[in-house]
C-alpha cells in the first residue's frame, strides 16, 4: 500500500506515506492518521507485525480501512484503496517497510 506503521499508546498509526505510485498516496491517509480498523475489523490492540500482515494482498484488490484523523473531535472515516505493487523502494523513505521492517 505504500505507507510506514507506528504503534501507538492504543492504535497503529500512519508514520509515513510514500509517494512513489502507492495506493497510500492517493490523498485518503495522511501521517499521524491512526488506523483504526481494516476490513471492519478493529487493530486496537493489535502490534504493528500484526496489522502489516492483515494490510497485505493480491495486487489490485481492494482493502477498506477505517482512518481517523489526528486532531481533536476527528471522526473515523472508511477509505478504499487498491492494492498495486510498488515500482521500487529504492531511495524511498524506510524502503516500504513498516516501523518493524515490514514491507507494506
Amino acid at each position: 500500500l505504500g505507507i510506514m506503521l507506528a504503534a501507538d499508546r492504543t492504535w497503529i498509526t500512519i508514520a509515513e506515506v510514500l509517494v512513489h505510485g502507492s495506493a497510500g498516496a492517493s490523498m485518503q491517509v495522511f501521517p499521524g492518521d491512526e488506523l483504526v480498523s481494516i476490513g471492519g475489523i478493529e487493530t486496537k490492540g493489535l502490534q504493528v507485525a500484526e496489522v502489516a500482515q492483515m494490510l497485505g494482498g493480491e495486487e489490485g484488490t481492494v482493502i477498506g480501512l477505517g482512518i481517523k484523523p489526528r486532531c481533536p473531535g476527528a471522526v473515523a472515516r472508511e477509505v478504499r484503496l487498491t492494492r498495486r505493487r510498488l515500482a521500487s523502494s529504492v531511495g524511498v523513505p524506510g524502503g516500504g517497510q513498516d516501523a518493524n521492517g515490514e514491507r507494506v
